[in-house]
């Protein structure tokens, strides 16, 4: 099995489906979202109704769904388990609805906007648990982690949360959320970042940067999202930028490795 990260080419949600998006996907991060209003450009999703596809190597044009029968658990454990998206959302009056568990990190907000009463500024990021709704107002643009939904309703509100950074090879990691579904964190990248990790990992680019893999090389565009074989190994991220990296959480390894810094990271120690 020639296990490669996947490039992901986003299924869009647009028109009726998301009224209360807008035109900021194509003019803002260059995707080629429909001309309509586009609220949700899915960025890695394996729903047989809407999946990314992937856009390199010899599987390119099949959907994540298929890659994911594909390659079963080299690719990742059990069902696919995460959904990246990037938001845009200019009227959340219009039928908006979000609950957790996710994580959302602001990349753009107009002055006053806010998510439940947080004032919601670029660069801030949000841990949503598990059934508790978020009620954006005004405009922005985010990026969106989602784990497995539940359909139950839960007491309480999004926390915002600084995380806690931690120095490694390359760089350092600055750690959000991680709360038995989902685990958030950017990468600070200054050279080579080994990304030494044996889950599954979804990676973002937040300015250009290059992946390695033994003696393949890829480069990614700002924005642009690439699925991580579980299996695959001596992956690094190389360059001077930063990324956005998400996982399953594995809560008890990155306990470990925090210490007490692990009470700076949403979801992790309750």
């Amino acid at each position: 099995m020639d296990l490669y990260p996947l490039l992901m080419t986003p299924c869009y949600l647009h028109g009726d489906a998301t009224p209360w998006g807008g035109h900021a996907l194509r003019e803002l991060f260059m995707k080629d979202a429909p001309e309509a209003v586009t609220g949700a450009s899915l960025e890695v999703c394996a729903r047989e109704d809407c999946a990314s596809l992937v856009s390199n190597g010899f599987h390119a044009a099949k959907s994540l769904y298929r890659m994911a029968e594909l390659w079963g658990s080299a690719l990742t454990d059990g069902a696919f388990p995460l959904t990246a998206t990037l938001l845009d959302i200019r009227d959340a009056a219009a039928g908006f609805e979000c609950a957790g568990p996710a994580a959302w990190v602001i990349l753009n907000a107009e002055p006053g906007a806010t998510l439940n009463g947080l004032p919601a500024r670029p660069g801030d990021v949000f841990y949503i648990p598990a059934g508790v709704s978020c009620a954006p107002e005004g405009e922005m643009q985010c990026y969106e982690l989602r784990g497995v939904k539940t359909s139950e309703r839960a007491e309480g509100a999004p926390v915002k949360n600084e995380g806690t950074t931690v120095l490694c090879k390359g760089g350092s990691r600055t750690y959000y959320v991680s709360d038995g579904s989902i685990e958030l964190c950017r990468l600070n990248v200054s050279g080579h970042m080994p990304l030494e990790d044996e889950r599954m990992l979804l990676l973002t680019a937040m300015g250009g940067c290059e992946l390695q893999w033994g003696d393949e090389r890829l480069f990614l565009d700002p924005f642009q999202t690439v699925v991580i074989p579980a299996a695959l190994g001596d992956v690094a991220v190389v360059g001077d930028t930063k990324a956005l990296m998400a996982a399953v959480s594995n809560r008890p390894a990155l306990t470990k490795e925090l210490g007490y810094r692990a009470e700076n990271v949403a979801g992790l120690t309750e």
